[in-house]
């Protein structure tokens, strides 16, 4: 691992838990009203530790495709928030988790039918992590559409932006190993959360009045 990206996952580590830390003092600032900041402080902590885990740089592959049902798991978190946000029906909130149990179950292909252990985790990082981000970004670009609020907006692109950041490094990083992929993918991500903390800033700002 080069020292940039150690650098750069250590950046994204603090600025993952600074994330979780400010909204649940949000949280706790609305009397624990807002369910929605509950459930993003735990998806937020997942994402300190997943990317926390990266620092060891295990090289054991039921270590990293571990860390990688994780990436699933922070992402059916994000979902809940929005959906208990938006007071979407049970059926939406549920409809998340059911593309989570798919996506880890169809990563599971290579691993069961080929013992390929490597091309599990390849299929979760390149194929539905993007997947589960695009869909997150839709779901945000859906309400933001109609309620003309800039928060649903960066919240959005920066998911969209951030499954495009998989697709392009994801498999030079995870795969081939080269270093440049994942310092340019690395700084990327660690950009994404600054314009995602910023959206659910604006969120929470206009969440009591508006949504």
């Amino acid at each position: 691992m080069s020292t940039w990206i150690l650098y750069l996952i250590l950046a994204s580590v603090i600025l993952s838990f600074f994330i979780a830390g400010f909204v649940y003092e949000r949280y706790l600032l609305t009397g624990k009203k807002l369910r929605h900041l509950q459930t993003w402080f735990i998806a937020w902590v997942i994402v300190g530790i997943r990317t926390g885990l990266e620092l060891f740089n295990f090289t054991s592959p039921s270590y990293t495709l571990f860390v990688a049902y994780m990436t699933l798991a922070h992402s059916i978190m994000w979902y809940y928030g929005l959906a208990q946000l938006m007071k979407y029906q049970h059926l939406w909130k549920r409809s998340f988790t059911l593309v989570y149990i798919a996506a880890c179950a169809l990563s599971q292909v290579p691993l069961l039918a080929w013992g390929k252990t490597h091309l599990a985790i390849a299929s979760i990082y390149l194929i539905f992590t993007p997947i589960m981000y695009f869909i997150l970004a839709y779901a945000f670009f859906k309400p933001a559409l109609h309620r003309k609020k800039l928060g649903l907006s960066l919240v959005s692109g920066a998911f969209f932006l951030w499954g495009l950041d998989y697709l392009i490094f994801g498999y030079p990083y995870y795969v081939l190993q080269n270093h440049l992929a994942g310092t340019i993918g690395w700084f990327l991500g660690f950009l994404f959360r600054i314009l995602i903390i910023m959206g659910f800033y604006l969120m929470v700002e206009e969440t009591s009045s508006t949504y």
